[in-house]
C-alpha cells in the first residue's frame, strides 16, 4: 500500500520507503526526501546507539537507544531490492518516517553514496547465511554496521560471491573438446624452446631460443637470444614448428590473457590459437630443450631469456582428464575440480591457460573447454561452496548441465 503523505499514521504502521533503484540502494538524499523538516532538524537523536535484534527473512530488527538511554525503541525494516517497509514501536503519529527511523537509517546510510548496508542484510544475503550457519563464519556487529568474514575453507560461496559460476559454467561448456594426439619421443637437436606463461597478460605461446648449453652438451645453462625471424642459421632444418611458432606468437597478440575474456571477444581465432597448440605440440616434443620461462611484456623478447625464471620440462602426449567431485561437508556441498593423469589426481599444479605443468612434465589440455573450466574454477579458488539450501537452484542451474560433460564423483553415479 502506498504511502499518504497528507494524513498521520501512527510510526508502528510500516512506511514505505522507494529507493533509488532496484537493488537495495538507500542514500542520505532517498532518507531526506522520506522525512519531514522538523525530524531533519531535530538534533535531539543526531547521536544515537544502535544495537542488531534479529533478521530473518529479509525483516531486520534493530534496538534505537538515544545518547543518555533515556529512550529505547525497536525498530523493524521488511528490506526489498526496490524498497523498505519501515516501522517503529514508538508508535507516534507522523506523516512520514519519524525521528528514531530517521536517526537509524541515517545512521546505517552515513554518507550521499549507498553504504552497502541493506544489500548486506537482504533476505539470503551474505548476514543472514552467516547467522544461520555460525561455525562456518565470523560475525563483527559494530555501531554501524555488521561484519561477515567467512571462514577460508569456503572458498567462493553459490549466491553470496560476486563471481556467477552456473551462468559462467554454462558458457564455457560451449566450447569444443577434443583430445590431444600422441607423438613418441624423436631424436634431439641443438635448438631450445621456450614455453612462454603468463599469470594473465596473454595465452601461452612458443618461441625457439638460442641456447648455451652446459660442459656436458646435456642442458642449457644460458641463453643468447630469442629468435623471431625464419632467416635466422639456428632454425636449419625446423622450418615447420618455427612457422607455427612465430604464427602462434602473432594470433596470442590480438587476444586478451584468459580464455573467458578471449572467447567472448573472438572465439574463432581463440581456436585457430588451440589448434596451432595442437599441431605444434608433437613437434615440439621431439626437441631435446624445451623449458619453461615466464612472459611480461613484449618489449622484453628484444632482450636474452632469464635463466632465473626458467626450467627444463618434459613435453607429455598425456591428456589430462577433467573431473569433479561433489563432497558433502554437512551444512554445505563442495564441488571440487580434480586433474587426472594416468587416473590419479594431481596437486601443486601449475596451470598456465592451455597447458598444465606438473613436476617437470608439461601436459596440452584436450580441449578449449578443459581449459576454460579449469580457468574459471583456479578463479573461484579450487571450489564452489553451495549451502544446502541452495542446492536445487545450484543442480537445476549448472549441475545437470556440468554432469553430462564431465564425471562428478558422489553425484554422476546416481544420475
Amino acid at each position: 500500500m502506498e504511502n499518504n503523505h497528507h494524513n498521520h499514521r501512527c510510526a508502528d504502521q510500516p512506511y514505505i520507503i522507494q529507493l533509488d533503484n532496484d537493488y537495495y540502494c538507500l542514500t542520505q538524499e532517498v532518507i531526506n526526501q522520506n522525512a519531514e523538516l522538523k525530524i531533519i532538524r531535530r538534533k535531539d537523536w543526531r547521536q544515537i546507539k544502535q544495537k542488531f535484534l534479529s533478521l530473518e527473512n529479509g525483516v531486520l530488527k534493530l534496538a534505537v537507544t538515544s545518547p543518555e538511554n533515556k529512550e529505547g525503541f525497536e525498530l523493524t525494516i521488511k528490506i526489498g531490492k526496490d524498497k523498505l517497509h519501515v516501522s517503529c514501536s514508538c508508535g507516534q503519529p507522523v506523516e512520514k518516517l519519524c525521528s528514531h527511523a530517521y536517526a537509524a537509517l541515517s545512521h546505517v546510510s552515513y554518507s550521499h553514496v549507498d553504504s552497502g548496508f541493506f544489500e548486506k542484510h537482504r533476505a539470503g544475503g551474505p548476514v543472514e547465511l552467516a547467522l544461520k550457519h555460525r561455525k562456518h563464519f565470523r560475525i563483527r556487529q559494530t555501531n554501524y554496521n555488521t561484519d561477515v568474514e567467512q571462514n577460508e575453507a569456503l572458498g567462493s560461496i553459490y549466491k553470496i560471491s560476486a563471481e556467477d559460476p552456473p551462468d559462467s559454467v554454462i558458457n564455457l561448456l560451449k566450447l569444443k573438446g577434443t583430445p590431444a594426439p600422441k607423438i613418441a619421443v624423436k631424436e634431439e637437436t641443438a635448438l631450445s624452446y621456450l614455453l612462454m606463461c603468463s599469470s594473465w597478460r596473454t595465452l601461452p605461446f612458443l618461441i625457439p631460443a638460442e641456447a648455451v648449453l652446459n660442459k656436458a652438451g646435456n642442458a642449457p645453462k644460458g641463453f643468447v637470444k630469442y629468435i623471431q625471424t625464419a632467416d635466422d642459421p639456428m632454425l636449419n632444418g625446423e622450418s615447420a614448428i618455427c612457422k607455427k611458432c612465430f604464427k602462434l606468437m602473432e594470433l596470442v597478440k590480438q587476444l586478451p590473457g584468459t580464455i573467458e575474456d578471449a572467447a567472448e571477444g573472438n572465439v574463432s581465432l581463440l581456436e585457430e590459437v588451440f589448434q596451432l597448440w595442437k599441431e605444434v605440440w608433437p613437434l615440439v616434443k621431439r626437441q631435446p630443450f624445451v623449458l619453461k620461462s615466464e612472459h611480461w611484456l613484449w618489449r622484453l623478447l628484444k632482450q636474452k631469456p632469464r635463466k632465473s625464471v626458467t626450467y627444463p620440462v618434459n613435453i607429455s602426449n598425456i591428456v589430462p582428464q577433467v573431473q569433479f567431485e561433489l563432497i558433502d561437508k554437512g551444512a554445505y556441498y563442495r564441488l571440487q575440480l580434480n586433474i587426472l593423469i594416468n587416473n590419479a589426481a594431481l596437486t601443486n599444479y601449475d596451470f598456465c591457460r592451455l597447458i598444465i605443468f606438473h613436476k617437470d612434465q608439461a601436459y596440452l589440455l584436450g580441449s578449449l573447454r578443459d581449459a576454460a573450466i579449469i580457468e574459471l574454477w583456479n578463479k573461484l579458488g579450487g571450489f564452489l561452496t553451495v549451502f544446502k539450501e541452495h542446492f536445487d537452484d545450484f543442480e537445476e542451474r549448472a549441475l545437470f548441465e556440468l554432469s553430462d560433460n564431465y564425471f562428478v564423483k558422489k553425484y554422476s553415479e546416481n544420475h
